[in-house]
C-alpha cells in the first residue's frame, strides 16, 4: 500500500511539475511573441539586431535566465548528456573525415560509392573545392539524428 501512495504522490509531483513547466513555456513564448510583433518591421527589413529575448521584460528575462543556470547545472553537465554529446561528436567527425576526402578528390572505387550515396540534390561537378565541402556537409547536416549514427554504424562496419 506505502509503495502505491508513493507513486500517486510522485505522480502528482511530476503532473504538478509538467503543469508549471507548461505554464512557464506558454507565457515566455507570449512575451517573446510580443517583442516580436513590436520589432516585426525592423526584423522584416533586415535592421534588428538584437536578440529577441533581450526585449522582454525584466521578469521574463530573470526566468529564462534561471532557466539557463539550472539547465548548464542539471541537464548539459549531467553524464548521460556529456556521453550523448561526445557520441554525437564522433558521428559528424566521422561522416565528415569518410565524405570530405572522398567528394574533393575521389581516389578509388571506395570515394567513388561514397560520393554516390549523396543524393541528387546535394551534387556538384565543378571544381571548386570549397563548394565540394560544402555538398559534404550540406548532405551530413541535412540528416536526421537516426539516420546520421546508422550511416556511421554502416560505414566504421558496426551493427
Amino acid at each position: 500500500i506505502q509503495k502505491g501512495m508513493n507513486q500517486v504522490a510522485e505522480y502528482d509531483k511530476n503532473e504538478r511539475l509538467a503543469y508549471l513547466r507548461a505554464i512557464t513555456i506558454n507565457n515566455l513564448v507570449a512575451a517573446i511573441s510580443d517583442v516580436f510583433l513590436l520589432n516585426k518591421i525592423s526584423i522584416q527589413e533586415g535592421r534588428h539586431d538584437d536578440r529577441l529575448i533581450n526585449g522582454v521584460i525584466p521578469e521574463a528575462k530573470n526566468v529564462l535566465n534561471k532557466i539557463d543556470v539550472l539547465s548548464a547545472d542539471k541537464i548539459y553537465s549531467h553524464p548521460s548528456s556529456i556521453e550523448v554529446e561526445i557520441a554525437g561528436h564522433k558521428v559528424i567527425h566521422g561522416l565528415l573525415s569518410e565524405f570530405v576526402p572522398a567528394v574533393i578528390d575521389p581516389r578509388d572505387n571506395y570515394d567513388r560509392k561514397l560520393v554516390k550515396l549523396i543524393p541528387l540534390q546535394y551534387q556538384y561537378t565543378g571544381d571548386n573545392p570549397y563548394r565540394k565541402i560544402q555538398v559534404a556537409t550540406d548532405f551530413i547536416t541535412g540528416m536526421t539524428d537516426n539516420f546520421a549514427i546508422e550511416l556511421y554504424r554502416k560505414l566504421m562496419g558496426v551493427g
